[in-house]
C-alpha cells in the first residue's frame, strides 16, 4: 500500500513538471501571435494615415 502511494506521488511530480514545462512555451506563442496581430495593425494604421494624407 505505502509502494502504491509513492508512485502515485512520483506520477504527480511529473504532472506538475509537465505542466510547468508547457506554459512558457505556450506563451511564447501566444506572443507571436500577438505581435503578429500588432504589427498587421500598425502597418494598416499606417497605410490608412498615408492615404489620408495624400487625399
Amino acid at each position: 500500500m505505502i509502494q502504491k502511494s509513492k508512485i502515485i506521488a512520483l506520477q504527480m511530480n511529473v504532472l506538475l513538471e509537465k505542466k510547468e514545462l508547457e506554459p512558457p512555451v505556450h506563451h511564447l506563442v501566444q506572443i507571436r501571435q500577438f505581435h503578429g496581430l500588432t504589427n498587421g495593425l500598425v502597418m494598416l494604421d499606417h497605410l490608412i494615415k498615408r492615404g489620408g494624407r495624400g487625399v
